[in-house]
């Protein structure tokens, strides 16, 4: 079973801190800028679905799709009229298309290659109509290391408390991030190490991988961060 799988029942105790409606926000801001007309949108990498829930409110027809079981079955139990599928993102396949693609909160490091960051793009690109607009937020190599390479996050509610310590750094010219979970659940304890490597590139080097696939990019700024916002050509 995959850690992201073991820890899904605990993500949003986690993640009680994350400002959903600041990636709203955001969303919209770009809607506005370029007069988009969006009405159908995908949210990759969306966990236990709090992201899509709020594109729901908000009026937008959304989909969440999520390459961990564990954290859709939870999604699916929050939200049940909600659509959500468990797929990992180089294997999507809708008959339908999308107006918009989210891809936020670093979702695109779960890829450890180029290739299936390429793989991952081109399915993009398929799954969105004339027009549409893919939304990438990607840690990448000029800002990530000029940040401190550790990263904790912890909750404490009732009888549950936790912590997720995750490190990063350059090896070979990828990033090597370090996962370090630990959850008492009453008398249940987990305890969780895991790393993964993914390639570390520049904003330069991001906006080459989506030109080659079909994307017209350009930069936007969420709260400072730098986002890649790629209209389908």
């Amino acid at each position: 079973m995959r850690w992201e799988d073991k820890i899904a029942k605990y993500y949003d105790y986690f993640m009680q801190s994350e400002d959903y409606a600041k990636d709203l926000a955001f969303i919209e801001y770009v809607i506005e800028k370029y007069a988009l007309n969006i009405k159908k949108v995908l949210e990759i990498g969306c966990r236990t679905g709090e992201f899509v829930n709020s594109l729901k409110k908000k009026g937008y027809d959304a989909v969440g799709v999520d390459s961990s079981k564990g954290m859709i079955n939870q999604a699916i139990k929050k939200y049940p009229r909600l659509k959500f599928i468990a797929k990992k993102m180089t294997k999507i396949g809708f008959e339908e298309k999308f107006d918009m693609i989210v891809c936020m909160r670093g979702a695109i490091h779960d890829l450890k290659s180029k290739r299936k960051i390429v793989k991952a793009f081109k399915k993009f690109n398929e799954h969105l109509r004339g027009g549409g607009v893919l939304i990438l937020d990607v840690p990448h190599a000029e800002e990530l290391f000029d940040t401190d390479k550790a990263d904790v996050q912890n909750f404490d509610v009732g009888d549950i408390e936790g912590s997720i310590i995750k490190e990063y750094e350059e090896k070979n010219g990828k990033i090597l991030f370090s996962y370090n979970v630990s959850i008492k659940d009453k008398e249940k304890i987990i305890r969780l190490v895991k790393t993964k490597k993914a390639p570390l590139l520049s904003i330069a080097e991001w906006k080459k991988l989506l030109r080659k696939t079909g994307f017209k990019p350009v930069v936007e700024y969420n709260d400072g961060n730098e986002v890649l916002v790629g209209f389908k050509i």
